[in-house]
């Protein structure tokens, strides 16, 4: 238990209170309304009726989890060459959740 602490630290993922806490970073997914545009088949999380945006992970682009939280802060570009469209309204926290837990689901 303690080597798996280490590395998580090494890592850097015990930063966040959501880190690779799938149940907290889903939840977070839906109360920040991500759903409404991505759905994340993996999860058996469809998409509402928003924007229709790819589903989520990609599987035909790997992203880290420091790229999605640039993307949703908007300094990155997406694969079409914009930002995201919409401002991320959670918390830090509940960004980083989310973007790890969306990585976790990459591999």
């Amino acid at each position: 238990m303690k080597m798996k602490l280490i590395i998580l630290m090494a890592m850097g993922l015990t930063t966040s209170a959501f880190a690779l806490d799938a149940a907290k970073a889903k939840t977070a997914y839906v109360k920040n309304g991500c759903q409404e545009c991505h759905a994340v088949p993996s999860a058996k999380i469809a998409r509402g009726k928003g924007d229709v945006a790819s589903d989520l992970p990609r599987k035909d682009q790997k992203r880290d989890v420091n790229w999605n939280i640039s993307y949703l802060d908007r300094k990155e570009l997406g694969v079409d060459g914009k930002k995201h469209p919409r401002k991320f309204t959670g918390t830090d926290d509940e960004k980083k959740g989310i973007s790890e837990w969306l990585v976790s689901l990459q591999k």
